[in-house]
């Protein structure tokens, strides 16, 4: 046998899933570069092969995140749409000072009012009864 043909067979060993690896007869022997030719478009179908899967995967990512940026944006305006109605902790406290204020000044009039409410039910009869005399 041919140097070329040993180390064809010998490379047999080592990659079984090839082509080659199947029973060989008298005349299945081949060359050592046809060998190398084969491995070499079988290799580069692969690699064919994985560039495909990569760029779809790729876009396949790429559709995804556009998906999940746009329910963010989504997410974003709702939030944008609500903050509106939202009111600040200034605006709110400055207004619930007014309000208190409002609320003191009320109290002391009522209390004024029930002073003299009082006065004029305790005072009232004792004056009426020495002041005013029916005729």
């Amino acid at each position: 046998m041919r140097r070329g043909a040993v180390l064809c067979w010998l490379m047999l060993a080592f990659f079984p899933g090839s082509p080659l690896a199947q029973s060989p007869t008298a005349g299945d022997v081949i060359r050592l570069r046809e060998y190398v030719d084969l491995r070499v478009n079988s290799l580069e179908k692969a690699e064919d092969r994985r560039a495909e899967v990569d760029q779809l995967s790729l876009k396949i990512a790429r559709d995804e995140l556009a998906r999940r940026l746009d329910v963010l944006n989504h997410a974003h305006e709702q939030t944008k749409e609500k903050e509106i109605t939202f009111l600040s902790r200034e605006l709110h406290e400055s207004a619930m000072k007014e309000v208190n204020q409002r609320i003191v000044a009320l109290e002391k009039t009522v209390w004024g009012f029930g002073a003299v409410i009082t006065v004029l039910a305790v005072v009232g009869p004792l004056l009426a009864k020495f002041i005013w005399k029916p005729t």
